[in-house]
């Protein structure tokens, strides 16, 4: 009987505890589930993934745990958006500005507090002509070092900044930019904001061809006016000095008649002086004429001036296209511009012994190109950025209008020219002007000595 008592009790301890075991496993199973869910759903959100949310399936602790869980993700899937959408747009910012800068023409140069260079537009390189990705992150003022040409650009931006009170300045400077003379206009300013956005931005641009236009104005209005009011009273002058030499030259005997003879010469040959320096003047101010132009055959027209030039022959080098170069042009201005060059080359020449002419023409590409090199002396750098100016000249006599002149006539024909010292000796005037209908370009070139 206690046998069989043992054994019932056994038994149910041992069902008890099988049944206890069980309802455990099942509880834990029940509790564990949701907490399994929370875990994998916070390591997507460690990954990036603010789209997840668990079921509440009870109001307890754990419900109000996975609640809080899924407002945390909803917080975190806005936040994210908001985040994303303020990327897109700052980078739809900077793509834009990075656009603006791109495609504007003037240079634009931004420094860090220390002077250092941060970026430079493609403008700024093109302007500047020196490749200013080399210095990105290099301070102002060691830029002498790695590209000389930029020291006295960079001297000027630190001078700016060192002498402006309140961070803004504006300048306007002359500098050497490929071996011609450039003026360039430039603003530089404090950037606002606290040392890591803040910093310096400097703005430049080419102004030179603004500046040279606003002079030619000037000069043609200038030459305008003085051709005016000085020719008027030469031509009565002049009668009246040859008037007093008829008249009281046969009255005078000795030293008085050659004292009147003097005189009246010396009258009658600067008045002839001025005369040529007022027409100058009047072919410097004149206006173009488009009514006058016409097809005009360079090499033809270049032959007939030069035979005016006889004593020339055995020293001019001269080299033409076999077919005829036309542009459009007036025959009148093109011959006063080989004028002045052809004279320029002999009084440049005067002292050298044998002297040389050397004159090309050649086409290429719709332009035609026509050099005019001479044996002088050339021309010392600081004539040499200024010599298409009025009065600017190497002469003891001279209005210093010639080269001007060149320059504008062959502008108003559409075309540019150039001046430069030739190796080992010399000077080179080089016109390119548009060419107009002429067949194909010339295939060989004919060499004729004149």
């Amino acid at each position: 009987m206690k046998r069989l008592y043992a054994l019932t009790l056994t038994l149910t301890l041992l069902l008890a505890l099988t049944s206890a075991l069980g309802l455990a496993v099942v509880l834990s199973e029940r509790f564990s589930a949701p907490l399994g869910l929370l875990a994998e759903g916070t390591r997507a959100v460690a990954q990036g993934d603010f789209t997840r949310r668990q079921p509440v399936v009870s109001r307890d602790e754990l419900g109000v745990l996975t609640e809080s869980f899924n407002t945390m993700t909803a917080q975190l899937a806005d936040a994210h958006g908001k985040a994303e959408e303020s990327r897109r747009a700052t980078e739809t910012t900077r793509a834009y500005l990075e656009s603006i800068l791109g495609n504007l023409s003037a240079g634009v140069l931004a420094f860090d507090e220390d002077l250092k260079l941060r970026t430079a537009n493609p403008s700024a390189a093109v302007i500047l002509q020196q490749p200013l990705a080399e210095l990105t992150g290099m301070a102002l003022a060691d830029w002498g070092k790695r590209l000389p040409a930029l020291s006295p650009f960079a001297e000027l931006i630190n001078e700016g900044f060192r002498a402006s009170r309140e961070g803004q300045w504006q300048k306007e400077a002359e500098f050497r930019v490929a071996n011609l003379s450039r003026t360039l206009m430039m603003r530089g300013s404090r950037l606002p904001g606290p040392a890591v956005a803040g910093g310096y931005v400097v703005v430049f641009d080419d102004v030179s061809e603004l500046v040279q236009a606003q002079r030619d104005a000037a000069w043609a209005e200038v030459a305008r006016r003085l051709a005016h009011e000085i020719k008027n009273p030469l031509t009565p002058i002049q009668l009246s000095a040859e008037r007093m030499a008829v008249k009281l030259t046969d009255k005078l005997e000795g030293a008085d008649q050659d004292a009147l003879r003097r005189g009246t010469q010396t009258i009658v040959s600067q008045v002839a002086a001025m005369k040529n320096m007022v027409d100058d003047f009047a072919i410097y101010a004149r206006q173009p004429r488009p009514g006058q132009m016409q097809h005009v055959d360079l090499s033809a027209l270049l032959l007939d001036v030069l035979g005016l030039y006889d004593n020339l022959r055995p020293h001019v080098a001269l080299s033409l296209p076999v077919a005829p170069v036309f542009v459009q042009g007036e025959p009148t201005r093109l011959r006063q511009v080989f004028h002045n060059l052809i004279a320029n080359a002999v009084e440049a020449q005067a002292g050298v012994s044998p002297p040389i002419f050397a004159i090309a023409l050649t086409e290429s590409d719709g332009y035609v190109t026509l050099s005019f090199t001479d044996r002088g002396p050339g021309f010392p750098p600081d004539v040499l950025s200024h010599a298409f100016e009025p009065y600017v000249t190497t002469k003891a006599k001279g209005t210093g209008l010639g080269l001007a002149i060149v320059k504008k006539i062959i502008e108003e024909h559409g075309g540019r020219v150039t001046l430069e010292n030739a190796a080992p000796q010399g000077a080179r005037a080089t016109l390119v002007l548009p060419t107009v209908g002429h067949g194909r370009p010339p295939a060989s070139i004919a060499k004729v000595s004149i």
